[in-house]
């Protein structure tokens, strides 16, 4: 997690194409964390296994809680890249794909020309957008 967390600080612009790989490490993370969590606290009298604190002595614990805060911070603070990256993606390969698709879709004319108002409204969307600042004043 160190490592990703000196790639994002290093190149913010890679924050967006690797978003998914970034937010599933987090879930992994946060999913180690829980587990040790439950497993700690849980009654283990009642079961035929012996187990001491010790076997959940866990000396990365930290380093993971750090890395998960550390990367929810960077994507809080590089949103405006992340928002960017996908609005262009969006524009410039999904709208055409999708047309493409709806094009060959055996529709009605009624349903074809809802979808296509709809793919241009995906495609006319702006980057400056009043979003964003509804974004930045629901975080604080």
């Amino acid at each position: 997690m160190v490592e990703m967390i000196n790639i994002v600080r290093s190149s913010p612009g890679l924050i967006a194409p690797k978003l998914l790989l970034i937010l599933d490490a987090m879930s992994a993370a946060t999913s180690e964390v829980l587990w040790l969590v439950r497993n700690f606290s849980a009654d283990w009298k009642k079961q035929k296994i012996r187990v001491t604190q010790d076997n959940f002595a866990d000396p990365h614990i930290a380093e993971l809680l750090h890395g998960i805060e550390t990367l929810s911070r960077l994507i809080k603070q590089y949103f405006p890249i992340i928002k960017r990256y996908f609005l262009q993606y969006l524009k410039q390969n999904d709208c055409i794909e999708l047309r493409h698709i709806i094009q060959n879709f055996p529709a009605p004319e009624e349903e074809s020309l809802l979808l296509t108002s709809f793919i241009d409204k995906l495609g006319s969307l702006d980057l400056n957008s009043e979003g964003e600042e509804d974004f930045k004043t629901s975080q604080n």
